[in-house]
């Protein structure tokens, strides 16, 4: 699997996007496991596929914090948006600054 970072100027409606690629659990060798998890997680509570899983979540989330930019959407590799979705993120995002701004 893989993961698209999503990054857009919401004013000229351009989004430029950057693929991370996912790790697959499977392919995780006990010492990488034992490395990258605690002892509960990697002994009994998720399947390598998990592991893999869950580290592809923090190698998008660390992807976007060192990007400094103010948001970010992270989608699956096969995510299809809709026709407007542009526009309704706008007006979700203005709302979140509003909000953020009456705090």
């Amino acid at each position: 699997t893989a993961y698209e970072i999503y990054q857009c100027d919401w004013s000229s409606d351009v989004c430029s996007s950057d693929l991370i690629q996912g790790i697959n659990g499977k392919e995780l060798s006990d010492k990488e496991i034992e490395d990258n998890t605690s002892l509960a997680v990697s002994s009994s509570f998720l399947p390598k596929s998990g592991i893999g899983i869950a580290l592809s979540h923090i190698k998008a989330w660390k992807t976007f914090v060192q990007s400094k930019d103010e948001y970010c959407m992270i989608f699956e590799d096969d995510v299809v948006l809709n026709d407007n979705f542009s526009t309704e993120m706008e007006k979700i995002l203005t709302q979140q600054k509003v909000h953020s701004l009456h705090r």
